[in-house]
């Protein structure tokens, strides 16, 4: 028993050093790495067994992830991680693409994550236009039907920083991410912003797979950054595979929005996504691996289901 202390004074006691705790919280910086999105809603997805979150990033941005886990995990208690851009559209594909493969092709326990928007839109077209696509020049874009505008582009740098530094932590924050076994799709824009993600940061993921890449922004500039990245010194620890993936119409000369572009001298070196696939296979820097596939009689649209299908059975097999 304490003695000259009656019940108020313990109770004061208690408040300031409540008080004084609370202040050194406060102060403490935050772990590198640690969570930085904040949840806005969390609730039971539409599919089976998965989830939907809406979240704020730090520069004040909504998504909404879509999260599908496995029903069993490796011995190391690790999951790979299957991150699918455009997740409105791809998410549902992929979670009923993986289930169905699970068990015949001995698929590795994964993290299914869609990043998608908070619409119920299937696409956002106007936020996937800023979110994956670098810079561009307006004068070097297809014009759009009746002349309407492009939405702002420019914001693939800083979409790849919010996957980084944001939603990787976050997720492995929640999971135990295997961090060999990080995997990225995206299709049309979102498949360009995977060729950028690899030719900018080579260590951001570790199979990369580019579904339709929407290589004619801005005049085929694209070739330039693999340029960059075939000049670089690279120094990884492991290796790292891009997979890219085409419907057989869309190589012809009238297809797509790239059908009205000027005949350059950058669209003329380019080629098609083939011969650029090519070229890229023929040189690759050691720790890079580089796989095309083409789907016969397909279209840019039609190839969506048959490019997840192909990215789950190249990715995510067991070794």
């Amino acid at each position: 028993m304490l003695s000259g202390f009656n019940n108020s004074r313990l109770v004061s006691l208690a408040v300031f050093l409540g008080v004084i705790l609370a202040s050194v919280q406060l102060a403490m910086p935050k772990e590198p790495g640690s969570p930085a999105l904040k949840v806005l809603d969390n609730r039971v997805g539409s599919l089976e067994r998965t989830r939907e979150f809406d979240v704020q990033s730090s520069a004040g941005k909504e998504y909404r992830l879509f999260v599908a886990e496995p029903g069993e995990r490796t011995p190391s208690g690790n999951l790979a991680v299957l991150l699918l851009l455009d997740g409105n559209a791809s998410f549902p594909i992929a979670v009923s693409a993986y289930r169905q493969h699970a068990d015949s092709l001995k698929l590795v326990p994964t993290l299914i994550v869609g990043v998608g928007y908070p619409t119920e839109d299937r696409f956002d077209f106007v936020r996937r236009t800023y979110d994956y696509n670098p810079p561009a020049d307006p004068e070097k874009l297809p014009k759009r039907p009746g002349g309407v505008p492009w939405p702002k582009s420019g914001g693939a740098d800083e979409f790849l920083q919010f996957l980084q530094d944001e939603l990787k932590p976050w997720l492995n924050a929640k999971h135990s991410i295997d961090p060999d076994r990080e995997v990225i799709f995206g299709h049309s824009f979102g498949g360009l912003f995977v060729l950028h993600a690899l030719f900018s940061k080579p260590d951001s993921f570790d199979h990369f797979i580019a579904a339709s890449p929407s290589v004619w922004w801005n005049d085929f500039s694209i070739t330039e950054s693999k340029q960059d990245f075939l000049k670089r010194d690279h120094t990884r620890r492991r290796p790292v595979t891009l997979l890219v993936t085409i419907g057989e119409l869309e190589l012809t000369t009238d297809a797509g929005p790239a059908a009205s572009l000027a005949p350059t001298p950058a669209r003329e070196r380019f080629g098609d996504t083939r011969q650029f696939v090519e070229r890229l296979r023929d040189s690759p820097p050691e720790f890079l691996k580089v796989e095309y596939v083409e789907f016969p009689n397909e279209s840019h649209g039609s190839v969506i289901p048959l490019a997840i299908d192909q990215a789950i059975r190249s990715s995510l097999a067991s070794p």
